[in-house]
């Protein structure tokens, strides 16, 4: 599995910050955001076949937009390797 550099990066509050994932064969990725305390805030699971481009709409799990801060996106194969990107929100 392969996954890109998120963009935009840096992200303005109130934007969404997308990265693409990309596997040659059918699978299910998790992925999460944590803050900079790495205390998850969002996470989902979504099907790859081929290319699948993702967004974060800067919210936590109940809704609530984030603050402005660094978070780290955190990508993980059912193989367990896992990827983390830094995701800055704000200027």
């Amino acid at each position: 599995m392969q996954v890109s550099n998120p963009y935009p990066n840096p992200v303005g509050v109130g934007g969404m910050v997308k990265f693409d994932l990309l596997s040659s064969c059918p699978t299910s990725v998790n992925w999460s955001v944590l803050t900079s305390a790495f205390r998850m805030i969002y996470g989902e699971t979504v099907a790859v076949n081929g290319s699948k481009t993702v967004a974060w709409n800067l919210k936590d799990q109940k809704g609530v937009a984030v603050g402005i801060g660094l978070y780290y996106v955190k990508v993980q194969a059912p193989t367990g390797d896992a990827v983390i990107l830094k995701v800055q929100v704000g200027n």
